[in-house]
């Protein structure tokens, strides 16, 4: 596989809609626990609803903000095989693949393009993965999760942290990148394997491992200060940006 290197260029985004989440064909519930009494959790089956293999898109709406994070939960026969993560900053995975760009009856919004999502904080982040995860679970047996995918910039600080190590500790090679390994090793450093696998506990799932893959970007330091950094890290020139997979297993094999 051939492995490149380019400028990845995120959108500038800073607060989120305001929309009414009566949902024509969605679901949304209140979470429980420690959140806020005017947060829910939404969910929306992306793609043609085929009771064999399903795509179900969950996020947080906190009175009128709607989340950019979305956690996406792909079933076979209700199974639930692997979820992926992203960061959706103006539209929302279902509403791209269910209808077209200018398809706002969802949202009852009167022009989607004008609107923009918050992008949460690590902490606040890793907090609404938790909820997902939660109104997951009252449909899917998570037991049976797998793995988990999605870029390493969702976690917008955890990213800062692993270049911020990269820099310090490994050397570029000759095509003017970090290797795999060395993004890996350097992750391993960060509290993000350790924050998943508190989160996955109550599912009896935790993280084994995770990979680096797929073709290498920088993020320019620009594209990165509207991504919610908490403030004690220092954002370099630029961000490296690479695909996870995060393999999971059972607690029990501990």
């Amino acid at each position: 596989m051939k492995i490149g290197i380019k400028n990845f260029f995120l959108p500038i985004v800073l607060l989120a809609a305001s929309a009414s989440f009566t949902l024509t064909g969605q679901s949304c519930s209140m979470p429980k626990g420690n959140t806020q009494p005017d947060t829910i959790v939404c969910s929306e089956i992306v793609g043609p609803k085929n009771e064999e293999r399903k795509e179900t898109e969950f996020f947080v709406v906190t009175k009128n903000d709607t989340s950019a994070f979305s956690l996406i939960v792909a079933t076979r026969e209700n199974k639930v095989g692997w979820i992926e993560f992203r960061m959706f900053p103006t539209q929302k995975y279902f509403q791209y693949i269910n209808g077209s760009s200018n398809d706002t009856t969802a949202f009852r919004i009167s022009d989607s393009r004008n609107h923009e999502y918050h992008i949460p904080e690590y902490k606040e982040l890793i907090h609404e993965m938790d909820l997902c995860l939660g109104a997951a679970s009252k449909v899917y047996d998570l037991t049976t999760m797998d793995a988990m995918s999605g870029f390493l910039s969702t976690f917008g600080d955890i990213a800062v942290m692993t270049t911020n190590l990269l820099n310090a500790n490994c050397k570029l090679n000759e095509h003017g990148y970090y290797w795999h390994s060395d993004i890996e090793k350097e992750l391993a450093k960060t509290p993000l394997a350790e924050d998943l696998s508190i989160m996955l506990k109550k599912y009896n799932r935790r993280v084994k491992r995770i990979s680096c893959w797929e073709e290498i970007l920088t993020i320019p330091k620009e594209a990165m200060l509207d991504r919610n950094i908490s403030k004690d890290l220092s954002i370099p020139d630029k961000v490296w940006e690479v695909s996870l997979y995060i393999k999971l297993e059972p607690l029990q094999q501990k």
